[in-house]
Protein backbone atom coordinates (compact mmCIF):
# COMPACT_ATOMS: atom_id res chain seq x y z
CA UNK A 1 0.00 0.00 0.00
CA UNK A 2 1.43 3.34 -0.97
CA UNK A 3 -0.15 6.38 0.85
CA UNK A 4 0.52 10.57 -0.54
CA UNK A 5 -1.11 13.03 0.10
CA UNK A 6 -2.27 15.13 -2.87
CA UNK A 7 -3.80 18.64 -2.82
CA UNK A 8 -5.31 19.44 -6.48
CA UNK A 9 -4.78 23.56 -7.47
CA UNK A 10 -7.79 23.04 -10.27
CA UNK A 11 -10.09 20.82 -12.55
CA UNK A 12 -9.96 17.72 -14.31
CA UNK A 13 -8.04 13.98 -14.16
CA UNK A 14 -5.50 13.31 -11.92
CA UNK A 15 -3.29 10.34 -12.64
CA UNK A 16 -0.52 8.99 -9.67
CA UNK A 17 1.12 6.05 -11.16
CA UNK A 18 4.11 3.77 -9.37
CA UNK A 19 6.48 2.59 -12.07
CA UNK A 20 7.14 -1.31 -11.56
CA UNK A 21 10.47 -0.97 -10.83
CA UNK A 22 10.52 2.51 -8.87
CA UNK A 23 9.84 0.02 -5.37
CA UNK A 24 11.26 -2.70 -4.33
CA UNK A 25 11.08 -5.41 -1.56
CA UNK A 26 14.59 -6.79 0.51
CA UNK A 27 14.85 -9.32 -2.08
CA UNK A 28 14.69 -7.11 -5.31
CA UNK A 29 11.84 -7.75 -6.36
CA UNK A 30 9.61 -5.09 -8.39
CA UNK A 31 6.24 -3.71 -7.62
CA UNK A 32 4.04 -4.13 -10.18
CA UNK A 33 3.09 -1.01 -11.88
CA UNK A 34 0.27 0.40 -10.55
CA UNK A 35 -1.97 3.91 -11.73
CA UNK A 36 -5.36 5.49 -10.21
CA UNK A 37 -7.19 8.23 -11.41
CA UNK A 38 -9.45 10.77 -9.82
CA UNK A 39 -11.11 13.66 -11.35
CA UNK A 40 -11.47 16.55 -9.36
CA UNK A 41 -14.41 19.09 -9.90
CA UNK A 42 -15.36 23.07 -9.17
CA UNK A 43 -18.36 22.76 -6.86
CA UNK A 44 -20.08 25.15 -4.53
CA UNK A 45 -18.94 24.01 -0.98
CA UNK A 46 -21.09 25.47 1.78
CA UNK A 47 -18.85 27.52 4.07
CA UNK A 48 -21.57 28.29 6.64
CA UNK A 49 -25.70 28.54 6.90
CA UNK A 50 -28.37 30.06 9.23
CA UNK A 51 -31.73 28.35 8.98
CA UNK A 52 -32.92 30.41 12.07
CA UNK A 53 -34.33 27.37 13.95
CA UNK A 54 -33.23 28.53 17.71
CA UNK A 55 -35.13 30.98 19.84
CA UNK A 56 -32.94 33.87 18.99
CA UNK A 57 -29.95 34.97 16.65
CA UNK A 58 -27.12 33.44 16.97
CA UNK A 59 -24.12 35.38 17.63
CA UNK A 60 -21.79 33.67 16.21
CA UNK A 61 -22.70 34.93 12.68
CA UNK A 62 -25.16 38.01 13.40
CA UNK A 63 -25.37 41.36 15.81
CA UNK A 64 -29.22 43.07 15.61
CA UNK A 65 -27.61 46.82 15.05
CA UNK A 66 -29.45 49.99 16.33
CA UNK A 67 -29.30 53.66 15.14
CA UNK A 68 -26.08 54.22 16.98
CA UNK A 69 -24.11 51.71 14.85
CA UNK A 70 -25.15 53.49 11.19
CA UNK A 71 -22.61 55.62 9.75
CA UNK A 72 -22.20 57.48 6.33
CA UNK A 73 -18.96 56.19 5.97
CA UNK A 74 -18.78 52.52 7.15
CA UNK A 75 -22.87 51.86 7.58
CA UNK A 76 -25.06 54.08 5.61
CA UNK A 77 -28.73 53.74 6.99
CA UNK A 78 -31.51 55.21 4.99
CA UNK A 79 -35.03 55.51 5.49
CA UNK A 80 -36.83 57.69 8.49
CA UNK A 81 -37.24 54.70 10.47
CA UNK A 82 -34.94 53.89 14.00
CA UNK A 83 -33.79 50.93 14.48
CA UNK A 84 -34.29 48.63 17.38
CA UNK A 85 -32.97 45.58 18.42
CA UNK A 86 -36.39 44.01 19.27
CA UNK A 87 -37.69 44.69 16.15
CA UNK A 88 -35.96 41.63 15.23
CA UNK A 89 -37.10 38.08 16.09
CA UNK A 90 -37.47 33.97 15.73
CA UNK A 91 -40.01 32.00 15.30
CA UNK A 92 -41.64 29.26 13.53
CA UNK A 93 -38.00 28.37 11.72
CA UNK A 94 -38.47 32.30 10.48
CA UNK A 95 -36.07 35.28 11.21
CA UNK A 96 -38.89 38.32 11.25
CA UNK A 97 -37.74 41.78 10.90
CA UNK A 98 -40.67 43.65 11.74
CA UNK A 99 -41.34 47.45 10.46
CA UNK A 100 -43.84 49.34 13.10
CA UNK A 101 -46.04 52.73 12.78
CA UNK A 102 -45.18 55.36 15.17
CA UNK A 103 -43.03 58.76 15.47
CA UNK A 104 -40.60 57.83 14.13
CA UNK A 105 -41.47 54.42 12.41
CA UNK A 106 -39.25 51.61 13.90
CA UNK A 107 -37.80 48.66 12.16
CA UNK A 108 -34.94 46.48 12.47
CA UNK A 109 -31.32 45.16 11.09
CA UNK A 110 -28.89 42.45 11.31
CA UNK A 111 -25.34 41.86 10.06
CA UNK A 112 -22.38 39.82 10.28
CA UNK A 113 -19.62 42.11 10.18
CA UNK A 114 -16.73 41.07 12.34
CA UNK A 115 -18.01 37.69 12.23
CA UNK A 116 -18.48 36.14 8.84
CA UNK A 117 -17.14 37.81 5.61
CA UNK A 118 -16.33 36.34 2.50
CA UNK A 119 -14.17 37.23 -0.35
CA UNK A 120 -16.06 35.77 -3.87
CA UNK A 121 -18.15 32.68 -3.53
CA UNK A 122 -22.15 32.33 -3.69
CA UNK A 123 -24.56 33.93 -1.30
CA UNK A 124 -27.93 32.81 -0.86
CA UNK A 125 -30.96 34.11 1.12
CA UNK A 126 -35.13 32.53 1.65
CA UNK A 127 -37.11 35.68 1.95
CA UNK A 128 -40.74 36.37 1.89
CA UNK A 129 -40.70 40.25 1.52
CA UNK A 130 -43.17 42.89 2.86
CA UNK A 131 -45.69 44.27 0.39
CA UNK A 132 -47.10 48.22 0.72
CA UNK A 133 -46.09 51.46 -0.05
CA UNK A 134 -42.88 52.68 2.16
CA UNK A 135 -41.42 49.35 2.46
CA UNK A 136 -37.72 48.65 1.26
CA UNK A 137 -36.26 45.48 2.34
CA UNK A 138 -32.29 44.71 1.13
CA UNK A 139 -29.96 41.73 1.15
CA UNK A 140 -26.86 43.36 0.54
CA UNK A 141 -23.11 42.89 1.33
CA UNK A 142 -21.16 45.93 2.60
CA UNK A 143 -16.99 45.88 2.86
CA UNK A 144 -15.09 44.56 5.75
CA UNK A 145 -12.70 46.80 7.61
CA UNK A 146 -9.47 45.45 8.08
CA UNK A 147 -7.98 45.17 11.90
CA UNK A 148 -6.88 48.21 12.69
CA UNK A 149 -8.49 50.20 10.35
CA UNK A 150 -11.43 52.73 10.11
CA UNK A 151 -12.52 52.76 6.78
CA UNK A 152 -12.59 49.81 4.37
CA UNK A 153 -9.74 48.97 1.73
CA UNK A 154 -10.76 51.83 -0.71
CA UNK A 155 -11.77 54.58 1.10
CA UNK A 156 -15.43 55.27 2.63
CA UNK A 157 -18.84 54.32 1.77
CA UNK A 158 -19.27 53.98 -1.20
CA UNK A 159 -15.82 54.28 -2.68
CA UNK A 160 -15.39 50.78 -1.40
CA UNK A 161 -18.68 49.08 -2.59
CA UNK A 162 -22.13 47.48 -1.73
CA UNK A 163 -23.42 44.35 -3.13
CA UNK A 164 -27.15 44.21 -3.33
CA UNK A 165 -28.58 40.65 -3.99
CA UNK A 166 -31.98 42.41 -3.99
CA UNK A 167 -33.94 45.95 -3.16
CA UNK A 168 -37.61 45.48 -3.76
CA UNK A 169 -38.90 48.68 -2.69
CA UNK A 170 -42.79 48.75 -2.92
CA UNK A 171 -44.24 45.75 -3.74
CA UNK A 172 -47.33 45.34 -4.03
CA UNK A 173 -50.62 43.93 -6.23
CA UNK A 174 -49.33 45.93 -9.05
CA UNK A 175 -45.81 45.99 -8.50
CA UNK A 176 -43.40 42.87 -8.33
CA UNK A 177 -40.48 44.87 -9.44
CA UNK A 178 -36.36 43.51 -7.76
CA UNK A 179 -33.97 45.67 -8.15
CA UNK A 180 -29.98 44.29 -8.21
CA UNK A 181 -27.71 47.03 -7.62
CA UNK A 182 -24.02 47.45 -7.40
CA UNK A 183 -22.68 50.79 -6.10
CA UNK A 184 -19.09 52.14 -6.22
CA UNK A 185 -17.30 55.03 -7.66
CA UNK A 186 -16.37 58.82 -6.13
CA UNK A 187 -17.40 59.70 -3.26
CA UNK A 188 -20.20 60.02 -1.97
CA UNK A 189 -22.77 62.29 -3.27
CA UNK A 190 -20.86 61.94 -7.06
CA UNK A 191 -21.03 58.19 -6.77
CA UNK A 192 -22.59 55.28 -9.35
CA UNK A 193 -25.32 52.78 -8.93
CA UNK A 194 -25.85 50.36 -11.95
CA UNK A 195 -29.11 48.32 -11.63
CA UNK A 196 -30.46 45.40 -13.36
CA UNK A 197 -34.51 45.01 -12.41
CA UNK A 198 -36.45 41.80 -12.53
CA UNK A 199 -39.96 40.69 -12.17
CA UNK A 200 -40.62 38.47 -8.72
CA UNK A 201 -41.78 35.04 -9.75
CA UNK A 202 -45.09 33.76 -8.18
CA UNK A 203 -45.95 36.50 -5.48
CA UNK A 204 -42.77 37.54 -3.37
CA UNK A 205 -44.61 39.07 -0.46
CA UNK A 206 -46.35 35.18 0.39
CA UNK A 207 -43.92 32.77 -1.38
CA UNK A 208 -40.14 31.70 -0.21
CA UNK A 209 -37.85 33.07 -2.74
CA UNK A 210 -34.22 32.49 -3.15
CA UNK A 211 -32.51 35.46 -3.66
CA UNK A 212 -28.41 34.47 -5.06
CA UNK A 213 -25.53 36.04 -6.18
CA UNK A 214 -22.12 34.19 -7.35
CA UNK A 215 -19.72 36.22 -7.56
CA UNK A 216 -15.81 35.69 -8.54
CA UNK A 217 -13.01 38.31 -9.66
CA UNK A 218 -14.32 40.12 -12.26
CA UNK A 219 -17.66 39.15 -12.74
CA UNK A 220 -20.97 39.33 -10.49
CA UNK A 221 -24.16 37.09 -10.93
CA UNK A 222 -27.80 37.33 -10.00
CA UNK A 223 -29.71 34.98 -9.29
CA UNK A 224 -33.95 34.75 -8.45
CA UNK A 225 -35.14 30.99 -7.57
CA UNK A 226 -32.61 29.53 -9.82
CA UNK A 227 -32.81 31.63 -12.47
CA UNK A 228 -29.90 33.78 -13.62
CA UNK A 229 -31.21 37.52 -14.13
CA UNK A 230 -28.36 39.86 -14.49
CA UNK A 231 -24.24 40.08 -14.78
CA UNK A 232 -22.36 43.05 -14.19
CA UNK A 233 -18.27 42.41 -14.94
CA UNK A 234 -15.22 44.78 -14.15
CA UNK A 235 -15.93 46.88 -17.43
CA UNK A 236 -19.10 48.00 -16.19
CA UNK A 237 -18.04 49.25 -12.55
CA UNK A 238 -14.94 51.15 -11.38
CA UNK A 239 -12.77 52.49 -8.81
CA UNK A 240 -11.53 56.05 -7.72
CA UNK A 241 -9.75 55.89 -4.12
CA UNK A 242 -6.89 57.49 -2.42
CA UNK A 243 -3.54 55.68 -2.33
CA UNK A 244 -1.21 55.42 0.19
CA UNK A 245 0.66 58.69 -0.74
CA UNK A 246 -3.09 60.43 -0.06
CA UNK A 247 -3.36 60.47 -4.55
CA UNK A 248 -6.61 60.00 -6.14
CA UNK A 249 -6.48 56.75 -8.26
CA UNK A 250 -8.11 55.16 -10.82
CA UNK A 251 -8.41 51.06 -10.45
CA UNK A 252 -7.34 49.04 -13.26
CA UNK A 253 -8.87 45.73 -11.89
CA UNK A 254 -11.51 44.39 -10.28
CA UNK A 255 -11.52 47.29 -7.65
CA UNK A 256 -13.39 47.49 -5.56
CA UNK A 257 -15.09 44.06 -5.24
CA UNK A 258 -12.05 42.68 -4.75
CA UNK A 259 -12.10 42.51 -0.55
CA UNK A 260 -13.50 40.81 1.70
CA UNK A 261 -17.61 41.80 2.26
CA UNK A 262 -19.89 40.87 5.52
CA UNK A 263 -23.74 39.74 4.55
CA UNK A 264 -26.37 42.76 6.20
CA UNK A 265 -30.42 42.07 6.13
CA UNK A 266 -32.49 45.18 6.71
CA UNK A 267 -36.28 46.78 6.15
CA UNK A 268 -36.22 50.22 5.90
CA UNK A 269 -39.05 52.80 5.57
CA UNK A 270 -39.49 55.86 3.73
CA UNK A 271 -41.41 58.94 4.19
CA UNK A 272 -44.13 58.14 1.26
CA UNK A 273 -45.05 55.05 3.37
CA UNK A 274 -49.19 54.78 3.67
CA UNK A 275 -50.42 53.28 6.78
CA UNK A 276 -50.72 49.82 6.44
CA UNK A 277 -48.63 48.79 9.12
CA UNK A 278 -46.89 46.90 10.70
CA UNK A 279 -45.13 45.16 7.96
CA UNK A 280 -42.71 42.16 8.16
CA UNK A 281 -39.88 40.92 6.16
CA UNK A 282 -39.38 36.91 6.70
CA UNK A 283 -35.95 35.29 6.09
CA UNK A 284 -35.49 31.60 5.81
CA UNK A 285 -32.30 30.55 5.53
CA UNK A 286 -28.84 32.24 4.95
CA UNK A 287 -26.27 29.93 2.44
CA UNK A 288 -22.86 31.08 2.32
CA UNK A 289 -20.69 29.13 -0.44
CA UNK A 290 -17.11 29.24 -1.96
CA UNK A 291 -16.01 27.66 -4.48
CA UNK A 292 -14.16 24.40 -4.39
CA UNK A 293 -10.96 23.40 -6.54
CA UNK A 294 -11.24 26.78 -8.18
CA UNK A 295 -9.87 26.96 -12.37
CA UNK A 296 -8.37 30.58 -10.53
CA UNK A 297 -7.89 30.37 -7.08
CA UNK A 298 -7.17 34.04 -6.69
CA UNK A 299 -10.35 34.94 -8.39
CA UNK A 300 -12.47 32.20 -7.04
CA UNK A 301 -13.45 31.22 -10.53
CA UNK A 302 -14.68 28.05 -11.80
CA UNK A 303 -17.94 27.51 -10.11
CA UNK A 304 -20.43 29.17 -12.73
CA UNK A 305 -23.96 28.14 -12.54
CA UNK A 306 -24.68 30.74 -15.07
CA UNK A 307 -22.84 33.20 -17.24
CA UNK A 308 -23.47 36.41 -19.34
CA UNK A 309 -22.93 34.29 -22.44
CA UNK A 310 -25.25 31.44 -21.98
CA UNK A 311 -27.61 32.38 -18.65
CA UNK A 312 -30.82 30.54 -18.31
CA UNK A 313 -33.12 33.50 -18.30
CA UNK A 314 -37.17 33.85 -17.38
CA UNK A 315 -39.59 35.03 -20.42
CA UNK A 316 -40.46 38.22 -18.11
CA UNK A 317 -36.97 39.31 -17.12
CA UNK A 318 -34.83 42.24 -18.07
CA UNK A 319 -31.50 42.73 -17.52
CA UNK A 320 -30.70 46.37 -18.98
CA UNK A 321 -28.30 47.75 -16.55
CA UNK A 322 -29.78 51.30 -15.59
CA UNK A 323 -27.26 54.18 -14.25
CA UNK A 324 -29.28 56.22 -11.47
CA UNK A 325 -28.01 59.19 -9.14
CA UNK A 326 -25.54 58.96 -6.51
CA UNK A 327 -28.69 58.73 -4.38
CA UNK A 328 -29.17 55.31 -2.16
CA UNK A 329 -32.30 53.36 -2.48
CA UNK A 330 -33.96 56.41 -3.82
CA UNK A 331 -37.33 54.27 -4.44
CA UNK A 332 -37.61 54.90 -0.45
CA UNK A 333 -36.30 58.04 0.53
Amino acid sequence: TYTAEITPDGIGDLTVAVAADAVTDAAGNGSAEATATSVFESAWGLVWSDEFEGGSLDPVNWTARTDADCDPDTFPCDGVQSYLTERVTLADGLLKIEAQAGTPFTSGLIDTRDKRALRYGRVEIDAIMPGTQGTLPSLFLLPAIPGGETLPVYGPWPQSGEIDLVNAPNLGPSNSTLEHTLRYGLPDPEDTATTAMSVAPGVPTVDIIEYAIEWEGGEIRWFVNGIHVATQTQDNWYAYFEDADGVYTLGTDAEPFDQDFYVAIGLAVGNDADSFFPQTLEIDAVRVYQCVNPVDPAAGAGCSTGSSASPSRATDTRDRLVTIPSTRRSACS
